[in-house]
């Protein structure tokens, strides 16, 4: 069971789609052959996509090449065959020898890539007598089957073959469509009929059936068994008023005619007209143009839409040109009642809301409490169709009553009506709004909020990039080699890297507290003299000192070498940077270096005095005093032994007191001199000590 869309092909929408999964069907080798309709049928979907090898002797009972469509039935049951195109033609009572692989793209399974050969020609099969219940339960899908019916309208669409009828049958619609049929029979229109074809399916994008086709192969499979009048508008002119009302003998399910004036009409199709004792829409697949006041001659059937009669499958005749019709002025409060559903009006309401929808535009207005809808066709809208909330506006067009049961769904009621006009012409505006809208409102309270929002998002950027160029900052900090202090115009300690607080040896309580006098405290107590140190800091503090360097020994022995910097900040002294560098290893190196300088000096000089010199005590004396100012010492001395070596006695010397050279003896074994020569290497007295 098939869908018009797909079988047809006619909706390019589905075509690739289904061509895409029949093309991808590939047989599966070692799956059985499959021999009859109902064996391929019976296969659950994902099982008929395997592509199961079918080979049947089937009876073509339906074929045409526009769609294209080819259905087949075997005494098992009946189903579609996916027609290649430019493909091998097929006629209906054909026996074909037919293989091919299973496949479902879409609704139910099919075959695909089908092969035949024609065996002979054969009779049909019998057409099943089916309900529309039966057709729509899908449980004779694709088979030949019998209905009865009313032919509601015939149409042959231009270069298509194939005549398309609307046949309603006890219970709902269905869709037939004649095979290798031109133009439309007189008198076919309103006859009943008994027609034969394959039973087919119209379905969504879902694959849920949506309605019922009948696939017929002739003419000769349409048996006429009531014909309709050759001339429908010869029929007798109906009053609208009498349309639907109950008679004894029944209503006629046969068309009517009735005579009436244009009020509107929508697309160039669907209009509504008026006979003086009523209103009535019309439905009409015919096409042309008509204007509010053309008298018109209108034949279809009569149903209802919605809890309202309608004329369906109608066609009209133009009896001439007249006046536009007067619209009925009247009160929200008095179409609630009921008796102006279809009419012409006009009413004045409140704009409290509109919409622009894809193919149409929608107002909201109110009157007296009653809120009520107008809706306007995109294209009929125009560019200028624009009104502010809060116009007091006239509209004029067809009130269209939405009804609904209620209670115990036996009472019809009148639940809320809308207008739909014919043109941005019927919409009129009385009086505008006040310039303060609420739309204007809403402008300006998003305009303020955009602001605010903006504004929030450059304080939250700037802070994101404060934030990323302190920390670069940070990363410059701690990466010199230098501690850095930073101190504002009050003292108080803006920033500083982990090397100035290791290389002051700052507490933890005063790192806590950042306090400034508190910090250059602590600095001043390690220094040997801070004095000139607090006197830059007091007069950094009042004057700007530019590029101030100083070296400051610590009591430790450590020598700092500092830096500092005044920062201004629009004329006034902001604070100060100070920059510390440790260079106690440097000192110490050019004090060694000096050292050595100078005692490489006392050497030459030493032997210059020994070459000079011809007196020992002489020599001695001046070699003792260069000995004592090179080292840095208060005394110096020459020890000699005397006899026996166990006493020494100072022969020179530097800083000894008078009257001790040449006669102090000193014991050898208790003497820092006796411990140097036994042992033979310098001697540190404190070591001794």
């Amino acid at each position: 069971m098939k869908t018009i869309a797909m079988r047809l092909r006619s909706s390019g929408l589905l075509i690739a789609a289904a061509c895409a999964l029949a093309s991808g069907q590939v047989s599966h080798p070692g799956l059985p052959v499959l021999s009859s309709v109902e064996q391929v049928r019976t296969l659950a979907p994902d099982e008929a996509r395997r592509g199961y090898p079918v080979h049947l002797q089937v009876v073509v009972t339906y074929f045409d090449k526009v769609a294209p469509n080819l259905f087949v039935q075997d005494s098992t049951g009946a189903m579609w065959v996916d027609w290649p195109p430019n493909g091998q033609e097929a006629e209906p009572g054909q026996l074909i020898d037919l293989q091919g692989i299973t496949a479902q793209p879409d609704f139910a399974p099919d075959i695909a890539r089908p092969v035949w050969r024609v065996l002979r020609q054969a009779p049909l099969p019998k057409a099943q007598r089916a309900s529309m219940e039966e057709m729509a339960s899908t449980s004779i899908d694709s088979k030949r089957v019998e209905v009865e019916g009313i032919v509601r309208s015939a149409e042959q669409i231009p270069g298509d073959n194939r005549l398309h009828l609307a046949l309603d049958v006890p219970g709902g619609r269905v869709m037939v469509h004649l095979a290798k049929h031109r133009g439309v029979t007189e008198g076919l229109v309103d006859s009943r009929v008994r027609v034969r074809g394959a039973c087919g399916a119209i379905f969504n994008r879902e694959n849920q059936l949506v309605g019922v086709a009948l696939f017929v192969p002739s003419l000769a499979d349409v048996s006429v068994l009531e014909t309709g009048p050759a001339d429908a508008f010869a029929l007798p002119v109906r009053r609208i008023a009498g349309l639907q009302k109950f008679t004894v003998k029944g209503l006629r399910p046969h068309r009517v005619k009735v005579l009436g004036v244009v009020l509107a009409q929508f697309l160039g199709r669907n209009f509504y007209i008026s006979d003086g004792s009523g209103n009535l829409y019309v439905e009409t697949g015919q096409t042309g143009w008509l204007h509010p006041g053309d008298r018109v001659e209108v034949v279809g059937f009569v149903g209802y839409s919605n809890y309202r009669a309608t004329l369906q499958d109608a066609i009209y005749r133009f009896r001439g040109s007249g006046s536009p019709p007067t619209p009925l002025t009247i009160q929200t409060s008095e179409i609630l009642e009921g008796r102006y559903d279809s009419a012409l009006i006009t009413l004045e309401g409140r704009l409290t809301a509109s919409s622009v929808l894809p193919h149409e535009r929608l107002l909201i207005l109110n009157q007296a409490k009653t809120v009520f809808s107008v809706f306007l066709d995109g294209k009929a809208a125009g560019k200028n169709f624009i009104f502010h909330e809060g116009s007091l506006l006239r509209v004029t067009g067809i009130c269209v009553v939405d009804r609904e049961l209620v209670g115990s769904y036996e009472n019809l009621t009148e639940r809320s009506f809308k207008i739909r006009v014919r043109s941005a012409g019927d919409i009129v505006l009385i009086d505008a709004p006040s310039w303060w809208t609420r739309e204007r409102a809403l402008s300006v309270m998003g305009i303020l909020t955009l602001a605010t929002i903006g504004v929030l998002a450059w304080v939250f950027i700037l802070r994101r990039r404060v934030l990323a160029q302190t920390e670069v900052i940070r990363t410059t900090l701690e990466s010199t080699a230098d501690g850095i202090l930073v101190l504002d115009d009050r003292d108080r300690v803006v920033t500083w890297n982990r090397k100035f607080l290791a290389m002051w040896r700052v507490p933890d309580e005063i790192v806590a507290s950042r306090d400034g006098g508190l910090l250059l405290g602590h600095l001043a107590a390690q220094l040997k003299n801070p004095a000139p140190f607090l006197d830059q800091v007091r007069r950094s503090q009042t004057e700007t000192v530019a590029n101030n360097y100083d070296t400051l020994e610590l009591a430790d022995g450590r020598v700092f070498e500092l830096h500092c910097e005044t920062q201004r900040l629009g004329g006034k002294i902001g604070g100060r940077v100070s920059g510390y560098r440790d260079v106690t290893e440097g000192r110490r190196a050019q004090v060694a270096l000096q050292a050595r300088t100078c005692q490489q000096a006392v050497v030459a000089r030493l032997g210059q005095l020994a070459l000079a010199e011809t007196r020992r005590d002489v020599v001695m004396d001046r070699a003792l005093t260069l000995v004592a100012q090179t080292l840095g010492v208060g005394y110096s001395s020459v020890v000699e032994f005397l006899p026996g070596h166990k006493s020494l006695v100072v022969r020179a010397g530097k800083g000894w007191r008078n009257g001790t050279l040449g006669v102090t003896a000193i014991d050898r074994a208790d003497s820092e001199a006796g411990y140097a020569l036994k042992h033979a290497e310098p001697l540190n007295i404190q070591e001794c000590w």
